[in-house]
Parts: structure tokens; C-alpha cells; sequence
């Protein structure tokens, strides 16, 4: 199961990201500017980043401070202490070689 979460993870990253800007049929709309996706590029590289240093902290400070946080199995927080506090014994563990 860990395994599928790692894969789908980035995936629904990417994902989500890439449907930022379209119209209901799918097609894409220009809303965003180089700003914009420099922005983006930057949050996915620190969240990148802190995942592969299982630095719960560092991958906390990716979420707004009022975010809510909800995992494939359902599972979740709410802010960005929770968001720490739920990943902390995670990296610890189960997730401390991904």
C-alpha cells in the first residue's frame, strides 16, 4: 500500500497542477502568468525537497496555515502543525525510505 501511495502522490501532484486553467471541456485557458508557475515550480520543489528528507517541519511550511490535509485512505489535519505532527512518526517509519 505504501508503495501505491508514493506513486500516486506526486502523480495527483502533477495532475492537479496541470488542470489549474481549464475551461469545463478540458480545453486550456491562459490565466496564469510566468509568475505564476514560477511559483508553483517552487512550492513542488520544496515539497519535493522536504519529502526526501523526511523533514516533516520543512514539508509542513509547503501548506497554507489554515490547509486541510487529507491522505488517499482518508486519513488527515487540519493546519500546518497538524500537517507536521501527522507526518512526523510517518517519516520516522513507515515512510523514512521513500
Amino acid at each position: 500500500m505504501t508503495s501505491r501511495y508514493l506513486i500516486a502522490l506526486p502523480l495527483i501532484l502533477v495532475l492537479s497542477v496541470s488542470a489549474v486553467g481549464r475551461t469545463a471541456d478540458g480545453a486550456a485557458q491562459a490565466t496564469g502568468t510566468a509568475k505564476d508557475e514560477e511559483g508553483l515550480r517552487k512550492v513542488l520543489a520544496e515539497f519535493i525537497e522536504a519529502w526526501n528528507q523526511h523533514d516533516a517541519k520543512a514539508f509542513s511550511m509547503v501548506f497554507a496555515e489554515d490547509a486541510d490535509f487529507t491522505n488517499v485512505v482518508g486519513n488527515g489535519a487540519h493546519g500546518r502543525a497538524d500537517v507536521e505532527k501527522f507526518h512526523a512518526p510517518l517519516f520516522a517509519t513507515s515512510l523514512k525510505n521513500t
